[in-house]
């Protein structure tokens, strides 16, 4: 008998299966860089607001009208002098009788000159004086103006901190990093020219900027026609 081959033969094998493809490697996500410490505290707002004061001359202006509060009352101390001159002139006519003529009558001219003083004592100003009206509103209107001044430090603050914040995030556009950089710039200057310069120096930019080693003052490069007019 012959077996045919096929039949003679195994059963096939089963084909290997591939091998799964190994899964791709995730990068860890990197962590979000945490965003500036604000350089904004009270200190500094405290001291933009009382140099700007002390700059624009409010200082002063309120110990003057605290001043002239005080002087005006003590004034009823001091009693009110008055001088009058007075200067008369006339004719007399004198009966001077004699022997011979006892109805004689003589005529002169007369000139007389008097002095006055007075003084007065106003002492209803100890309690209340007439100038207090007018120094109180003059009062009025300058709490009204330092209040406006120290709304816009405050604001120009605000302005400055909110500039320099986007500027140093790092997830924000270019374009609107450059211009919150601008915007703080700007910003800064202003109150360092409220502030007479003490900005400037209180945020630390103003280091390392003393005058040449000559002595001589700084000079401004200007390049423009205008300027070099």
């Amino acid at each position: 008998m012959r077996v045919e081959p096929s039949v003679a033969e195994g059963p096939p094998k089963k084909e290997a299966e591939p091998a799964p493809a190994p899964a791709p490697e995730v990068a860890p996500a990197e962590p979000a860089r945490a965003a500036p410490a604000p350089r904004l505290n009270s200190r500094l707002a405290r001291g933009s607001v009382q140099h700007a004061l002390a700059s624009a001359g409010y200082l002063r202006a309120r110990s003057r009208l605290v001043g002239l509060t005080a002087r005006s009352r003590s004034s009823a101390v001091l009693p009110e002098l008055r001088l009058r001159t007075l200067r008369s002139s006339g004719q007399t006519l004198r009966l001077t009788p004699t022997s011979d003529d006892p109805y004689r009558y003589t005529q002169a001219g007369t000139s007389e000159l008097a002095i006055e003083a007075r003084l007065t004592w106003h002492l209803d100003r100890l309690v209340f004086a007439d100038e207090e009206v007018s120094l109180e509103r003059l009062q009025i209107e300058r709490d009204a103006a330092e209040r406006r001044l120290i709304d816009y430090v405050l604001e120009r603050l605000e302005l400055w901190q909110r500039g320099k914040a986007r500027a140093a995030d790092p997830n924000s556009e270019p374009e609107p990093r450059e211009m919150a950089e601008l915007s703080a710039i700007a910003a800064a200057v202003e109150l360092d020219v409220l502030t007479d310069g003490w900005f400037s120096e209180a945020i630390g930019e103003s280091e390392g900027q003393g005058p040449p080693p000559s002595g001589e003052p700084a000079r401004v490069e200007v390049n423009t026609p205008r300027h070099a007019r």
